[in-house]
């Protein structure tokens, strides 16, 4: 027996070591990448539960290969200063309506390369100083028109390596700073000719797919945006005229009004191209990775301004209240005098020869109203 009990006491002593082992791994997947500009972790493998030794201060995140399946608003929501996180190769098939509603400054998300098969308007609730959307090699096949309405600023949008069949071109009009995209790798994209018309019109720089010259018309009809049409005049049609007694010969000739010039169209100045940065030779994931526009630190500065500017605008208001209420306490004591407080144009003098003998009901009357002003002001 105890010969038998020193090789299953090896064997535990072996697991506790694997276990400990393991825990040490998973710990390890997340680290601390060395910017100078922001915080900033990167996680490799792994599991989703890596991502509690991640601290909440993070402000750009990075995460490859974790197999996280579905993107919810409990993984996120500790990491309220996030600027910049994407989830790369992590088997995402769903995100959760409301996941980044936490991120309310996130500027940069990136979802490429997993599983996603459409996208939905909840998912970038919240997200008013997004910039740079990247959902490139998906599956996906549909994205509600919403969606941009909830990331008005965005200026770059990558879709290519999915099934999109087309794009709603109305709510892409909303975007107004949209300088970028890509939609290539797209093998069921059925309306390239509208969408290159719409993206030539806007200066955004794209990339076309050499599929698109084999299809001389599209597929599939695009809903394009209601577009102002210059109303040209129509031809004046002369009057049909009926002989009354006797003939005329040919009715009278009026002359046609001169077609106003066609206007010049009016292009916007040609948009700022954003230069991407090289990423990291030890990082697999595919850039650009841009600086954000504006920091954390900016952001509390700007909201620290406006709570300034409202107790100070408060003290002003409460200042003016306390004036008012010291003139009408003066006001009875100057009365009970016989005596009118002295006028700018001239010495003080009495208007009333007996305003003496009313000045005890002055006094109560004037009493009075301080008394309103005082709990008006408080």
């Amino acid at each position: 027996m105890p010969s038998m009990g020193q090789p299953s006491a090896r064997l535990v002593l072996a697991a506790l070591l694997l276990l400990g082992l393991g825990a040490r791994g998973a710990e390890a997947s997340c680290a601390r990448v060395n910017n100078p500009e922001l915080v900033e972790y990167s996680c490799e493998g792994g599991s989703v539960e890596d991502l509690l030794h991640v601290p909440a201060d993070v402000e750009k995140l990075r995460i490859s290969g974790m197999p996280v399946r579905r993107l919810g608003e409990a993984q996120l929501a500790r990491f309220s200063k996030l600027l910049v996180f994407a989830c790369s190769h992590c088997q995402i098939a769903d995100v959760e309506d409301g996941a980044f509603r936490r991120l309310e400054d996130l500027q940069q998300l990136s979802l490429d390369n997993n599983q996603l098969t459409e996208v939905r308007a909840g998912w970038l609730e919240g997200l008013a100083y997004l910039t740079y959307l990247d959902l490139n090699y998906n599956s996906i096949e549909r994205i509600e028109p919403e969606v941009f309405q909830g990331a008005p600023d965005l200026v770059d949008l990558r879709l290519s390596g999915n099934r999109l069949v087309c794009l709603d071109l109305e709510a892409l009009s909303r975007l107004r700073d949209l300088k970028r995209v890509f939609i290539n790798e797209n093998p069921t994209f059925a309306c390239p000719n509208a969408l290159k018309r719409f993206l030539s019109e806007r200066r955004v720089d794209f990339e076309a797919d050499p599929q698109w010259a084999t299809m001389s018309q599209d597929r599939v009809r695009a809903s394009e945006p209601l577009q102002q049409l210059q109303s040209s005049p129509s031809p004046m049609v002369p009057p049909t005229f009926h002989p009354r007694g006797h003939w005329t010969p040919e009715p009278p000739r009026y002359e046609e009004e001169p077609t106003p010039a066609a206007r010049p169209p009016v292009y916007a100045p040609p948009p700022e191209m954003i230069q991407p940065s090289v990423p990291e030779q030890d990082f697999p994931l595919q850039g650009p990775f841009y600086t954000p526009k504006v920091s954390q630190q900016q952001l509390e500065n700007y909201r620290n301004s406006l709570a300034e500017q409202a107790q100070n605008a408060s003290e002003a208001a409460k200042n003016r209240g306390l004036d008012a209420l010291a003139n009408a306490t003066l006001a009875p004591n100057v009365l009970l005098a016989g005596h009118q407080p002295q006028h700018p144009d001239g010495p003080s003098s009495t208007e009333c020869p007996n305003a003496a003998t009313r000045a005890p009901l002055m006094s109560l009357l004037l009493l009075l109203c301080g008394l309103v002003l005082q709990t008006a002001a408080n």
